[in-house]
């Protein structure tokens, strides 16, 4: 029972609606171009969050859309950064010392197309992680591991919520630094990728199924 009590709310809280802070996945930005990832090597996107933000600061959800073909064993690093780290091009740098969230070597599959995401009671706490500000990099790392082939991230523009500039963030292995890229022929780099709060009445639902979880725990142990 209490294991259905945590379900029960968890449900209540997907189903009720998320609020936005970033929003580059609408059909109607999807650029129908992807960018190729180099094996071992960081690259991010750096967003700015709407005007949902900071009155929703909890993040709860966020994804990103990938995209593999001809690989094996391919695995990837991901990290969502705040932007405090040393200046590159006068813009702030993303800094692994400031990590909103991490996770490294999730497998992949080969696929046209897909969405990986990352969810609060399911990957991070599930009260959510509380965002200090307002500026973040999503950083990726792909990992082909000898077996070949390709893969990399799509390209939406214009988000619908929040900003992106055109640019985006490349790791320098020879100076273990950030450094701002442009591609000339994309124009614009920015991932097809979302960030979430949840609605105040879906929150106050999820509560209220983690305490109904501890309030069945203690009657069972109590019996």
């Amino acid at each position: 029972m209490a294991a259905a009590a945590f379900v029960l709310g968890l449900a209540a809280f997907n189903s009720e609606g998320q609020v936005y802070l970033y929003n580059n996945s609408a059909p109607s930005s999807d650029q129908t171009q992807r960018l190729a990832a180099s094996d071992n090597l960081w690259f991010g996107d750096e967003v700015i969050l709407g005007g949902n933000y900071p009155g929703y600061s909890t993040m709860t959800h966020f994804d990103f859309q990938y995209w593999a073909e001809g690989t094996s064993g391919l695995t990837i690093d991901v990290a969502l950064l705040y932007n405090t780290g040393p200046l590159s091009s006068g813009y702030a740098s993303p800094n692994f010392g400031d990590v909103v969230y991490s996770f490294s070597g999730f497998g992949l599959s080969d696929t046209p197309r897909n969405t990986l995401s990352f969810d609060a009671g399911i990957d991070f706490s599930p009260a959510g992680i509380n965002l200090t500000q307002g500026t973040l990099t999503l950083a990726v790392q792909f990992h082909f591991n000898g077996g070949g082939g390709s893969a990399g991230v799509d390209l939406y523009n214009p988000p619908v919520e929040g900003s992106s500039l055109p640019d985006f963030w490349l790791w320098d292995p020879l100076s273990s630094s950030w450094q701002l890229s442009t591609n000339n022929v994309f124009g614009s780099v920015n991932f097809g990728m979302t960030i979430a709060a949840p609605e105040p009445t879906s929150f106050s639902i999820f509560i209220l199924g983690g305490l109904m979880m501890v309030g069945f725990r203690r009657f069972f142990h109590r019996k």
